[in-house]
């Protein structure tokens, strides 16, 4: 398992607002505050549970001034009826942050997403909260060895139980552009540390195109 040190943590104040209701059934709009009336389009929606508290995380496209897709979280206590106003988690101006997975076991929470172009590279960074969402740990690159490489990570899943952590995704990188390898990335210690890729496909890397992959724990 490679460690990494600990990073510099920022805080993120997570405010409860009554989400904005509307429609034939009464649903919340959880971008409401940073994308009135549809002003950025709102993509790739993932959602975790532990007990009455629900965790949404989403891609927004373009929030102004940005240009790019940035990644924000938002939290209910209640089970659904109020939501916090959405934090940012990701940071970059320039490249696009999406696809988004978040994963939670008691106050533990994880949120994993792709960095980077879809159509050149995408490395997997995370960030970690420790006390169910309120606060969140600094961005760290999972991606070790696959970091900043010719491979394009797409596919990612994420899975967690107690204070194990499990991310699953495809990479290209033993053949860029072409067929994709299965890659798993660990924590046994709640998000602390996290191991360095591994492949798991049993075929040759590179010679066969592995899609789709899916985790899960117990």
């Amino acid at each position: 398992m490679v460690r990494h040190p600990l990073l510099a943590v920022w805080f993120t104040a997570i405010a409860f607002t009554p989400a904005f209701a509307g429609g034939l059934r009464g649903e919340s709009q959880l971008d409401q505050a940073i994308s009135p009336s549809g002003a950025s389009a709102s993509i790739d929606t993932a959602i975790a549970s532990s007990g009455y508290r629900v965790y949404a995380v989403w891609s927004e496209l373009a929030v102004t001034p940005a240009t790019t897709s940035e990644v924000y979280f938002s939290r209910s206590e209640d089970g659904g009826r109020l939501w916090s106003t959405p934090a940012l988690l990701s940071n970059s101006a320039a490249t696009d942050d999406g696809k988004a997975q978040v994963a939670v076991d008691g106050d533990g929470v994880v949120v994993a997403w792709l960095h980077g172009s879809a159509t050149a590279t995408q490395d997997v960074p995370a960030v970690v909260s420790p006390d169910g969402g309120i606060t969140f740990g600094a961005i760290r690159d999972l991606s070790g060895s696959l970091g900043g490489d010719a491979g394009d990570a797409d596919g990612l899943r994420m899975k967690m139980s107690g204070q194990k952590v499990h991310l699953v995704f495809e990479d290209d990188v033993s053949n860029p552009a072409g067929n994709e390898d299965v890659y798993v990335i660990s924590s046994t210690d709640g998000g602390t540390t996290f191991s360095a890729p591994v492949r798991v496909n049993d075929s040759t890397a590179g010679t066969v195109d592995c899609d789709d992959p899916e985790i899960e724990t117990d």
